[in-house]
């Protein structure tokens, strides 16, 4: 990808975007919600008009060649259809390649999913519509993978059984770009990182520490709080430095009730290739 550029109407949403993904690699795409990353992806799926370069297979017209885009997964947030089953959902998409798969192996993939074949997807819940999406991809023939949030609604075991599998896809030669605003979730999965902030790509290739997020949904922590020597803020959240003193010093401040309404978890933070860390 060379000097990518998308506007929405006059509005600029991605500015000179670049990088290279490679086979035997999984890339994570990071950043904030509405940093971005979705858009990127539909630009390289060919859903959206952008200026600059987009090559896969060294062929710049890959987008409007059927046999290079079913060698393309893609799992996005997209609707699908409600009043119909899984089955049926699962047909549709697999009808769109040359050679689809037989409605053995549907049903079989489904049963992989522990889902039920001809239950509508209007009863679904969101985590049962996550791994239809995920059963869409897991079929033979792809070489790049594009994955919008392909955690969310998945439980532990879930997300424990996808990283084996993007990670046996990776050793077949595979190209995997998965997103997600959770560096968490990429962790010990991904081997470089992008990170999307101000509508441009920074490239991060290590992780370095580790960092306290403290939030609530309750109060605006920083109006009561501002004392707090914080890393960074916003109005529910505060990042503190991975220091159990300062996270003592913290909560030692606030009444019992007020620490039953906190949040707390520990984030990684990146470096970049030019050694300054996020």
């Amino acid at each position: 990808m060379n000097n990518l550029n998308v506007k929405y109407g006059k509005l600029s949403v991605l500015n000179n975007i670049s990088f290279e993904l490679k086979s035997n690699e999984i890339v994570g795409l990071v950043g904030n919600n509405g940093s971005g990353k979705t858009t990127l992806m539909k630009a390289i799926l060919g859903f959206l008009k952008y200026e600059g370069e987009i090559l896969f297979n060294k062929n710049k017209n890959y987008q409007y060649d059927k046999s290079q885009m079913q060698k393309i997964a893609m799992l996005l947030q997209e609707n699908m259809y409600q009043n119909n089953t899984a089955l049926f959902n699962l047909s549709i998409f697999e009808n769109l390649n040359t050679f689809p798969s037989s409605k053995v192996d549907l049903k079989n993939r489904l049963s992989k999913y522990n889902l039920p074949e001809d239950k509508k997807l209007r009863g679904f819940s969101f985590g049962m519509k996550q791994r239809l999406r995920l059963a869409l991809i897991s079929r033979e023939g792809y070489d790049l993978y594009i994955l919008d949030e392909p955690f969310v609604g998945l439980d532990p075991i879930g997300v424990i059984e996808l990283k084996n599998y993007l990670t046996e896809l990776k050793n077949a030669g595979k190209t995997i770009l998965i997103s997600s605003h959770q560096l968490t979730e990429l962790e010990f999965l991904a081997d470089r990182y992008l990170y999307l902030n101000e509508k441009t790509i920074i490239e991060k290739n290590e992780i370095i520490g580790r960092r306290i997020i403290i939030s609530s949904e309750i109060f605006d922590i920083n109006k009561v709080y501002g004392k707090i020597n914080e890393v960074n803020k916003n109005k529910n959240r505060i990042e503190l430095p991975y220091d159990l003193n300062k996270l003592y010093e913290f909560l030692c401040i606030l009444s019992e009730s007020e620490r039953s309404c906190l949040k707390i978890h520990i984030e990684p933070t990146l470096k970049m290739k030019s050694g300054v860390s996020e």
